[in-house]
């Protein structure tokens, strides 16, 4: 599953016009000491991790209504 879950999330970077493999140098518009911020040095795919599971669900979802 999680190698499904950095596929999406890479696809999204993509879509977004980010490199997945380059480092998050700051979260855009995060404050500093916010959460997000613990994600600063990871590549940039893990900035969307979550929305590729939220993606990932929806199409699960999908395939089980047809």
């Amino acid at each position: 599953m999680m190698q499904k879950i950095e596929a999406v999330a890479r696809a999204i970077a993509e879509a977004r016009g980010r490199k997945p493999d380059d480092l998050i140098e700051t979260w855009p518009g995060a404050d500093p000491g916010a959460p997000e911020q613990a994600l600063v040095g990871l590549p940039s795919w893990k900035m969307f991790e979550a929305e590729a599971k939220v993606f990932i669900a929806a199409q699960r979802a999908l395939d089980a209504a047809e």
